[in-house]
C-alpha cells in the first residue's frame, strides 16, 4: 500500500528530496533494499538522475542492489 502511494506521488510530480534509513539513503535506495521493482521503475522513469546519487557511505542504488543481492533491481539499474 505504501509503495503504491509513493508511486502515485512520484508520478504526480512529487519532489524526490526524501531520505530514509541509516546511512541516509534516497527513496530509490530504500526501494532497492526491499526489492520494490514497480517503485524502482517509477523512480527511474521520472527521476533518472536518482540512479547516480550516493548515500552517506558513498554507495549508489546499484551498489546496494549488488550488496543485498536483488538481481532484478541490478538489471533495472544498469
Amino acid at each position: 500500500e505504501q509503495i503504491k502511494i509513493a508511486q502515485k506521488l512520484i508520478a504526480a510530480g512529487a519532489k524526490m528530496n526524501v531520505s530514509c534509513g541509516d546511512p541516509k539513503s534516497t527513496l530509490l535506495m530504500c526501494a532497492v533494499q526491499v526489492n520494490a521493482l514497480d517503485l524502482i521503475k517509477t523512480i527511474l522513469k521520472t527521476h533518472p538522475k536518482e540512479k547516480s546519487k550516493k548515500n552517506s557511505e558513498g554507495q549508489t542504488a546499484s551498489d546496494i542492489a549488488h550488496e543485498v543481492g536483488t538481481t532484478e533491481a541490478q538489471m533495472l539499474l544498469k
